[in-house]
């Protein structure tokens, strides 16, 4: 993520990454981050409650998971309207269609992560169609009532006559 964010702030200066969450990267992130003189440039506020409300106040939401059966934190950013990046690493790939209503890249590669970061931040008409597509996807395919409907009828085809 630092090599990224520092390829993001030599063309946008005042980017800001807010890192939620809490986990033993921590104080290696924070160690790339200072070696590389990003401090400013990122706060890693750790375990949120509130992270829908950060969530809600971002421009766009970066998920470089190397690995994640089923991102939330994916569906939630959808479902805010918010501009995604995200790794493509498991289910991400079926709920995301790449530049329709997020942007995918490939895990652990910091210039397609970066690449994708800069389009965010250079075109807010992106920015606002990949938000809007994210809720119609999630209104359409990942709506609960529908959900519960797909499993149970799902169950009753894999039971027995």
């Amino acid at each position: 993520m630092a090599s990224a964010l520092k390829q993001v702030r030599e063309r946008v200066p005042n980017v800001l990454w807010l890192v939620v969450g809490e986990g033993p990267e921590r104080a290696g992130l924070e160690r790339q981050l200072e070696e590389e003189g990003l401090e400013e440039a990122a706060r890693l506020v750790g375990w949120r409650r509130d992270a829908m409300t950060v969530m809600a106040a971002a421009d766009a939401v970066v998920q470089p998971t190397l690995q994640e059966a089923f991102s939330q934190a994916m569906i939630e950013a959808l479902w805010m309207r918010r501009a995604l990046v995200i790794t493509d690493v498991s289910g991400a790939p079926d709920i995301i269609d790449d530049g329709r209503n997020g942007l995918l890249v490939p895990r652990g590669d910091a210039a397609a992560l970066a690449s994708a970061v800069l389009r965010l931040a250079r075109d807010a008409d992106l920015r606002a169609r990949l938000g809007e597509a994210g809720r119609a996807h999630v209104e359409q395919r990942l709506d609960i009532g529908k959900i519960i409907r797909l499993y149970e009828e799902s169950y009753l085809r894999a039971l027995p006559r």
